[in-house]
Parts: structure tokens; C-alpha cells; sequence
């Protein structure tokens, strides 16, 4: 899963992000064991959506260091 984000987004609003909303992105292959990296997404993730996608394989198990998350689809 690949992530673009404008030029304008500072890497220290990831770290405040609240909710990310991939549904129906197009996205394929396996979810990255970086997306649960410490510091990737901040303390502050609070749902992760990535419903209607390509995606396999198992959700790895870095998304348990996300303390917040309570919303996983």
C-alpha cells in the first residue's frame, strides 16, 4: 500500500492524524508492517479504514502498537 501526500502535509500532522479513510482507493498486495511503525501515524490514530481494496494476506501485527485505534474495517 503506497501513500501520496501533498507537499504541503508536514510530517508532524501524521503524527496528529485522527482518522484515515481508504475506502475504495484501489489499493492491492499486503498491508505494510510500517503502517503500525511507531511514529508513523502517531498516538492519535483513532480509525483506520480501508474497506473495498485489493488488499491480502494478514494484518500484521504492528497495528497493535496503535493505542488509540478503535475502528479497523
Amino acid at each position: 500500500m503506497l501513500i501520496l501526500l501533498p507537499n504541503a502535509v508536514s510530517l508532524d500532522a501524521l503524527a496528529r492524524l485522527q482518522i484515515l479513510n481508504l475506502d475504495g482507493c484501489g489499493l492491492t498486495g499486503p498491508v505494510p508492517d510500517a503502517l503500525g511503525a511507531r511514529g508513523a501515524l502517531g498516538a492519535s490514530l483513532r480509525e483506520l479504514v480501508a474497506a473495498h481494496n485489493a488488499l491480502t494476506g494478514t494484518l500484521p501485527a504492528s497495528l497493535g502498537r496503535l493505542s488509540s485505534l478503535t475502528t479497523l474495517s
